[in-house]
């Protein structure tokens, strides 16, 4: 796994989004926040992310619509997805609509690193290359 990859996350909550942005620079990543889809949508317009961390529910739109506008900008970031309203249902359809993880809040660090690590393992497939 890549420490040095830039990671976005993505989360209405402020609170959650520096948790999380935390607990990714204390594992050696460099991490950003986005408080709202618009926001976050700038942000990986300007190319400089690894892997999005992105909650289902936002204020203005959700994850899937996040991630739908992230294939439609041509970019190949991959997108972990979590929720706290979590149920086999939203997860299957995560994965369906080209999530490279899924995570229900809450959640541990330890839960965070490896989608954290399956969603960089996915930017090396993408590369060819092997993780």
């Amino acid at each position: 796994m890549d420490s040095r990859a830039a990671i976005l996350v993505v989360d209405d909550d402020r609170a959650m989004c520096e948790m999380l942005v935390d607990q990714l620079a204390m594992a050696g990543f460099e991490a950003a926040a986005a408080t709202a889809l618009d926001e976050a949508l700038a942000l990986i317009g300007e190319g400089v992310f690894s892997l999005v961390v992105s909650d289902v529910d936002l204020r203005a739109g959700d994850g899937f619509e996040l991630l739908q506008r992230i294939r439609a900008l041509g970019r190949e970031v991959p997108v972990v997805l979590m929720t706290s309203f979590g149920s086999e249902r939203v997860a299957r359809r995560a994965l369906e609509a080209g999530a490279a993880a899924f995570l229900d809040k809450p959640f541990g660090r330890d839960d965070l690193l490896t989608a954290v690590a399956q969603g960089l393992g996915a930017v090396d497939a993408l590369n060819g290359s092997a993780g």
